[in-house]
């Protein structure tokens, strides 16, 4: 890797270590990342969409003037890394110019198709994981709930709109244009609100904050309810777990405080009716 980083970039002398899987190299006081990626028109994307914002990280330009350099018969990418912050991150609208390779804004259609397939997944792995087999129902009827309260009061209008988005809410990974999907700027609401509970650092105060500020109230916070119906943070420690990448005792954890984020659900429900009186409640979780 040291011969490849140093012929295609130019640089000289490098440091690499590996860190959760990373290949991070400081080069001149300056940290980067080489990763392996697999669509090379979405990677395109990504880099067009987010090069001309300051805050995005900036995939390097091999000696070829390419994005993409090859290691290994497999195709890599350089991002020069940044100080991430805690913050909420900057949305940025993007032009409604025809379809983006990136687009995940059709909610209901992405949900549907992944409880389809992790129903036909749970056949053949029941009985494996205790934990699995025990939780597995629930957080397929919660999936439900989201594309059904999404379904039933969304004006599909409002959806039209895109934004640079992150594909999963992780803190040093804000601003990686790998981690941008385009989508409805609600997306990111929702996910920094879900992802500030289930890494136990939420403050309600905060959250009300950011939930005052949201414009055209009624809509806009039926998509961020829905964001928060949608239990992502179980599946992608599912898939870890039936994967042997992490543990079974981290999805207990999720499934551990299953009540708690009920009432959470429960908690945000009311400060997004005193801005909208009018906003649907999921019958199921009225513990008000």
């Amino acid at each position: 890797m040291q011969n490849t980083i140093r012929f295609y970039y130019m640089f000289d002398e490098i440091n690499i270590s590996k860190i959760n899987g990373q290949n991070y190299i400081k080069y001149q006081n300056k940290v980067y990342v080489f990763t392996e990626i697999i669509n090379q028109e979405t990677i395109i994307e990504a880099y067009n969409i987010t090069k001309d914002y300051d805050e995005y990280e900036k995939i390097v330009l091999n000696k070829d003037r390419s994005l993409f350099t090859p290691y290994n018969n497999k195709l890599y990418v350089l991002i020069a890394k940044k100080d991430f912050n805690h913050h909420f991150p900057k949305l940025r609208i993007l032009p409604n110019q025809g379809q983006y390779l990136l687009d995940r804004s059709n909610w209901s259609i992405l949900w549907q198709e992944k409880i389809d397939y992790y129903e036909y997944q749970f056949k053949h792995i029941k009985g494996k994981y205790k934990s699995i087999d025990e939780s597995f129902n629930y957080f397929i009827g919660l999936t439900e709930n989201a594309i059904s309260y999404l379904n039933y009061n969304i004006d599909q209008n409002i959806i039209k709109e895109k934004a640079i988005c992150r594909r999963r809410m992780i803190k040093r990974e804000y601003y990686n244009p790998l981690n941008i999907v385009v989508d409805n700027r609600m997306r990111d609401v929702g996910e920094y609100i879900k992802m500030s509970f289930w890494e136990e650092e939420y403050n309600i105060d905060e959250i009300k904050l950011l939930l005052n500020q949201i414009p055209d109230s009624n809509q806009n916070y039926i998509l961020i309810y829905a964001r928060l119906l949608y239990p992502s943070y179980y599946f992608d420690t599912y898939e870890q777990v039936v994967n042997n990448k992490e543990e079974e005792k981290s999805l207990i954890k999720i499934i551990n405080r299953i009540d708690e984020y009920e009432n959470f659900l429960n908690e945000i429900y009311i400060i997004m009716q005193n801005n909208s009186p009018s906003l649907i409640k999921i019958d199921w979780l009225k513990k008000i």
